[in-house]
Parts: C-alpha cells; structure tokens; sequence
C-alpha cells in the first residue's frame, strides 16, 4: 500500500495552504513524512516549519520539502533508493498551554490545513488513497483536541482543534496512514551471534529466540556466527542485526524509529575526507568521524605505544647479547673446568665422539627448554602489553580492538637457531680440549 513516489530523481516537494485561529497558539506547524525505499526499509524524513500567521482568517500559501537526496559522493551511496512510498505522515500542531481549573480558560487554537498537491522533482504525485488518522496525541490535555480529515482532488484537508494544556510548548501530533503496513505483527528477524552466547546456551545456528528488543518483543532466527564485529563490544554473549531489518520490525510492531548512534561502512581512503564532510553537514550532522586506517596510525604513533614497543625492542635485542655471553661463557668456564674429568676418560679408552655426544645431551635440552620458556613468556609479556598498544591518547580503545598475530615462521626460526647453538656449543667445547694432551692433564691432576 502507500502513494508510490518513483525513484527519487529529486526532493518530495509538498503544497500546503494554510488558515489558523491562533488565539494563544503561536508558532509553527511540522510535517514530516515515513517513506519506505525499494528494500522496504521506514525512513523518516522532516520538513520545512510552517509558520503561523498572528492575524486570525489570514490564508498563508507554500509548499514543505522533504530531502530525498544528498550530494553524492564516489563509492559511497547517499539517499534513498527507489522506487519509494510515501506511508505515513505527520503533523504536529502548536496546543495551547493554560491552567487547571481555569476561571477564564483560553480557547483552543483551530487550524485549517490542506496539503497537497505533490511532486517528486519535476514529476506531479497524486496523494490519492485510503488516507485515515492512526493517532493523535496531546501530553496533559486540559481540553480535548479534535480533528477531521478528508479528501479531494488528490489532496488532504484537515480541520483541527488542538485543545489545551498545561506543558509548555506542547504539540497536538496527528499521524496519517495509508497502505497496510505497519500492522503490529512484525517479522522474524534474521541475526548473527557471538559464539560465547552458543557456549552458554543450547542454541544453534537455524534456532529460533524470543527477545526483548529496545522494549519490545522481537523474534530473532540465528543466521551465523560472527567473532568479530567493528564495534566496540566487549561482551561475550551478544547479536548483532541488521539495522535496516531492526528498524522495519520496530515501525511495523510500535511505530516507532530505530535510532543508530553509530555507523561503520568501508570506503575507500582517497575519498574518506570527502565522506567526512558530506556526513558533517546537514541532513546527517555527524557528531564524530573516526577512519581506521588514519586512527591505526595515529595510535602507533603514541608516545605510549612507541615507548612500548621501544621497550620491548631493547629487551629483545638485551636478551640476545645475554644469551650469546652465556653460551661463550659455558664453553669456556665449562671446559676449563672439566678437562680433568675428560682426561681421566680419555684415558679409560673413551672416544671424543662419544665425549661430544654426552655435551650435545647435556646442551640441547637445556637450550631447547630455554627457547620454550622465552617463547610461553613472552607471549604473555605481549598479551598483557597487548591492551595498551591499543589506546589512543584521550584513552578510548581502539576499533576493532587490536589482536596478538604470533609469526610463528619467525619464531621457528629463532627456536632452530637457538638449538644450532646449542649443538655447536658441544663442538666447540671438544676443540678446546684437544689443544691440552691428556697425559699433562693427569699429571697436573697428580700435583694438584
């Protein structure tokens, strides 16, 4: 149901004219309108403000423009895509504010409004269709409002009371519908989850959950499993929905809008500046715009994550001088120390092949679970470091957070190195020992 509108080849452009008794009722009248695009998704769209005149019978003429199009920006799509339908429509009508049990009350202000007709750019709209009123509200009436509304030659006429009452600045709000959406049955909506919510409960992926959504229940049917998300969620149980979906569940069950208050796109990063200022100006007025790819490398250049990283660089490169002095020094000391007992081995008919095979089991277990220490410990040293690299300098967290990549090539490497060492320590060891005869290595046993 719903007036088609056609592609969106410009802006919803809407006639009005205007008759007012404002007695003490000053200000403006708002429209706005609920379009559906060509995916069916409700997007609200507000008008220009209808001022009131102050001298009563006065007839005041115009037309209100509802934006469906923004500049354009490449590889970013901006507006509504069509063929769209106009479905409901809003207008909100100054009340008057008195008080209660008023010996002289104030009388309410009358209005009478006719819109229409209407244009999409050049091309003519009849407003033509089943158009009924689908609710009025007035906050704390004193009065009761009315209102009356019928239809002729493609377009509306509306006669309103708009009744008073105690607020400030109230509004009697009357909603136009036409079409059958927005019925109060929804759809099922379908969403992806984190795995910690299929660990926790006996749901699957096909399985069908009851939930509460924003106050209202909502049916959801799990689609996938996502582990990563580029918001910042911390929580291990979560489900994520489409918000266009969320949005047309939401009008079709309370009609009422979904409100984002982030959005994360891709875009190419020649064009992000022009992104940032189309989103910066009217009709989206952006609050803040984060790039990625220029926060990741703002972030690396922290004096926190420099200072981190350079920490951890020079104990990297600390930790290789003190293991190469450590294995030169137990070549040394080691078989300065021990050539006695070689020699008495030597002399008892034992082959230096076999005296380099004892060191290599004496030295590679001891190498190889110093390797695998250093590895389990420094791993945890990043894990632990991980949460601060990730910290820009007014302290929020980066987006996506940043994950703990382990080359593991690189360490394989490192690890077969260390090994290698430890293999060649062995040999070296058995060098400096045949520089020494082994008869004055027993002799000098003897004296000493």
């Amino acid at each position: 149901g719903g007036v088609e509108l056609g592609d969106a080849t410009g802006d919803l452009v809407l006639d009005y004219a205007l008759e007012a008794a404002p007695a003490s009722a000053t200000g403006s009248i708002t429209l706005s309108v609920t379009v559906l695009d060509r995916s069916g998704t409700p997007v609200l769209l507000e008008g220009d403000r209808i001022t009131i005149s102050d001298t009563a019978g006065d007839v005041t003429t115009g037309s209100v423009t509802f934006p469906l199009r923004t500049e354009s920006v490449p590889g970013l799509s901006l507006g509504l895509d069509g063929p769209l339908r106009l479905v409901s429509l809003d207008v909100a009508f100054p009340a008057v504010q008195d008080v209660p049990f008023s010996d002289d009350p104030l009388p309410p202000a009358e209005y009478e409004l006719e819109l229409g007709p209407a244009r999409v750019g050049d091309r003519p709209v009849e407003l033509d269709g089943d158009w009924r009123v689908g609710g009025a509200v007035l906050g704390d009436a004193l009065t009761a409002p009315s209102n009356e509304l019928a239809e002729a030659d493609g377009r509306m006429q509306l006669t309103v009371g708009s009744g008073s009452t105690i607020r400030a600045s109230a509004a009697y709000t009357l909603t136009l519908d036409t079409g059958t959406f927005g019925d109060g049955q929804g759809a099922e909506i379908p969403v992806f989850v984190t795995p910690g919510l299929l660990d926790a409960t006996a749901l699957g992926v096909g399985d069908r959950l009851v939930a509460r959504l924003h106050g209202a229940t909502a049916d959801f049917r799990i689609e996938g499993v996502t582990p990563v998300v580029p918001f910042a969620v911390r929580e291990p149980v979560a489900i994520f929905a489409d918000w266009e979906t969320v949005s047309v569940d939401r009008f079709d069950r309370i009609r009422r809008f979904e409100t984002p208050d982030a959005w994360a796109f891709s875009t190419d990063e020649a064009t992000a500046s022009d992104v940032e200022r189309v989103l910066a100006g009217p009709p989206y007025g952006a609050a803040a715009f984060v790039e990625r790819r220029q926060e990741a490398r703002t972030i690396s250049r922290e004096p926190v994550t420099v200072g981190l990283s350079g920490s951890l660089a020079l104990a990297l490169a600390a930790s290789l001088v003190v293991a190469s002095i450590g294995l030169v020094l137990t070549a040394v000391v080691g078989g300065r120390e021990r050539r006695p007992a070689f020699a008495v081995l030597r002399a008892m008919g034992t082959r230096a092949s076999e005296l380099r095979r004892w060191l290599v089991l004496e030295t590679v277990p001891l190498v190889g679970f110093s390797a695998v220490a250093g590895l389990v410990s420094g791993i945890a040293l990043a894990r632990l470091a991980l949460p601060s690299l990730g910290v820009s300098r007014d302290g929020t967290s980066a987006i996506p957070p940043p994950r703990l990549v382990i080359p593991w090539g690189t360490l394989g490497i490192v690890v077969a190195i260390a090994v290698a060492a430890g293999m060649a320590l062995p040999v070296v060891t058995a060098r400096l020992l045949r520089r020494h005869r082994t008869a004055d290595e027993l002799r000098i046993g003897d004296t000493t």
